[in-house]
């Protein structure tokens, strides 16, 4: 979904619904910014836990290792929501598929993000490439009434710097 769909509402209503349902949620996150801005927003829950991707994948940086060993403790979890996918880099992407699909318990996972958006540095193809995979399921959100803004200015000028670099007298107005 483009910007103002919300996404983010329904990644916080469906963390809590599913750990009401008694399913352990793990949200993570490119940032540590938006781990914080979720916390919150996120009504608080012993089976909600919100995490860098980093933090919870145990993914270090590669001068400080030059292995991945994901923690056992993902184990425990039923479903994953991984927001904001489209500012993934390459290398991140490449970890995180592969720790998610070698775990044996087999967990929901929910990929959420605007891909036409904010691009990673280092490529991005590697997670649009498998979003596309036709064995996956894909929920576009759409601009509906209880989105976080109806403002058609806003609406248009965040469809703008979501498709091009706009110039400043578009910036301006």
């Amino acid at each position: 979904g483009e910007p103002g769909a919300g996404k983010s509402e329904a990644v916080v209503y469906a963390a809590y619904a599913a750990a009401e349902a008694g399913n352990n949620v793990l949200i993570g996150y490119p940032t540590g910014v938006l781990v914080s801005g979720y916390l919150d927003r996120l009504p608080v829950h012993s089976r909600i836990t919100c995490e860098t991707i980093h933090s919870a994948w145990k993914i270090g940086r590669d001068v400080d290792c030059d292995k991945h060993n994901p923690p056992s403790r993902l184990r425990n979890y039923e479903l994953f929501i991984i927001d904001e996918v489209g500012f993934l880099d390459d290398n991140i992407a490449r970890i995180l598929i592969r720790a998610i699909l070698e775990l044996p318990q087999k967990p929901l996972v929910v990929f959420v993000g605007d891909l036409a958006q904010l691009q990673p540095i280092h490529g991005g193809d590697v997670m649009r490439n498998f979003l596309q995979n036709e064995d996956i399921t894909t929920i576009v959100m759409e601009q509906h009434a209880f989105a976080r803004t109806q403002d058609p200015k806003l609406l248009d000028f965040l469809h703008c710097v979501r498709t091009e670099q706009p110039n400043i007298p578009a910036i301006k107005k």
